[in-house]
């Protein structure tokens, strides 16, 4: 029951996000939903950070272009916790 009700709640924890779903839903097939759950809460480097940036970001951001400037602007007035 506990790892149902941990399921439900990471969906509501990530807004039903689709990418992030996927990258919890891999992580909870091998250490379980909860303990996948207490590490989305826990302090330090979140779990989601690299595989969504591999993921949304595939390409470093040093090149001079103006949707590498768009995303460096972005990333500054919108930090992700």
């Amino acid at each position: 029951m506990a790892e149902q009700a941990a399921a439900v709640e990471l969906v509501h924890d990530v807004g039903e996000d689709p990418q992030a779903l996927d990258i919890l839903a891999d992580l909870a097939a091998t250490t379980g939903f909860v303990h996948t759950r207490n590490r989305l809460h826990a302090p330090g480097p979140g779990i989601l950070a690299g595989p969504l940036t591999t993921a949304l970001v595939p390409h470093p951001l040093t090149e001079r272009a103006t949707t590498a400037d768009l995303l460096r602007l972005l990333a500054i007035t919108c930090p992700v916790p």
